[in-house]
């Protein structure tokens, strides 16, 4: 439900992904990435 929200919200900012699922992917990076950086910190 939660990556569902995100794509939603990444959906409407980005047209670049080709489908939900890809969006999902993207964002599950994205977090990754921010959690490392913030770890980091």
């Amino acid at each position: 439900m939660y990556c569902d929200l995100l794509c939603i919200r990444v959906l409407m900012l980005s047209v670049g992904a080709k489908s939900v699922e890809d969006q999902c992917n993207g964002i599950e990076k994205l977090e990754q990435k921010q959690l490392e950086v913030f770890l980091e910190k």
